[in-house]
């Protein structure tokens, strides 16, 4: 597989403004896995710890899965009413 995503690009990618701590925490594993992934596709070395690249794919996908999910349209429309929610509940407070 190929792509333009590395472990420091997703890195980067939690000090975004908006990104929630659970979201960052998902980057961060993600980033992980990745890394893992890609040691083990560049190492030189000839043996290959298959239990750290078993945890590593499994992590991406659960990962990914998450992510995924969270992009579903209603998800989104449920993110932006419990935004809109908070937003109204702090105004009223005062």
């Amino acid at each position: 597989m190929s792509g333009a995503v590395t472990p420091q690009t997703i890195s980067r990618a939690p000090a975004r403004p908006g990104n929630t701590a659970a979201h960052s925490g998902r980057l961060e594993s993600l980033s992980r896995a990745l890394g893992t992934l890609t040691v083990a596709t560049f190492s030189r070395e000839g043996a290959l710890d298959d239990a750290a690249l078993d945890e590593a794919l499994a992590a991406g996908k659960r990962v990914l899965r998450r992510m995924k999910f969270e992009q579903l349209w209603f998800m989104k429309r449920l993110a932006m009413r419990r935004a809109g929610t908070e937003l109204d509940n702090r105004a009223w407070s005062r």
